[in-house]
């Protein structure tokens, strides 16, 4: 097998780690990379990964509770939200300063 070869079949293990890493919301880079060193076992690797959150919608941003760990989508302007799960209220950094 010649070098051309490997490369190809590590540029195919790569390929089809990412498409399932994008299915699970995790980076590509991230399910790239094993898929393309470490052949069928990158594969499994990633197979076995737990799924990323989703996306948030465009002007908005996902955020994680810290007391009870609910991901809710809120708008990129608010500086602070109250938890729709625990109803903690909790301020942002790095807010977007509204319009007001």
């Amino acid at each position: 097998m010649g070098l051309g070869t490997i490369i190809v079949i590590c540029l195919i293990f790569g390929a089809v780690t990412a498409a399932i890493g994008q299915k699970k919301n995790l980076p590509v880079g991230q399910s790239l990379a094993p898929g393309a060193l470490l052949g069928i076992f990158g594969a499994i690797i990633v197979i076995c990964q737990r799924p990323g959150a989703p996306k948030a919608p465009p002007g908005m941003r996902a955020v994680k509770c810290p007391r009870c760990n609910t991901i809710q989508n809120i708008p990129k302007t608010e500086p602070e939200y109250v938890c729709w799960q625990c109803k903690a209220a909790r301020r942002l950094w790095g807010a977007a300063p509204s319009g007001n």
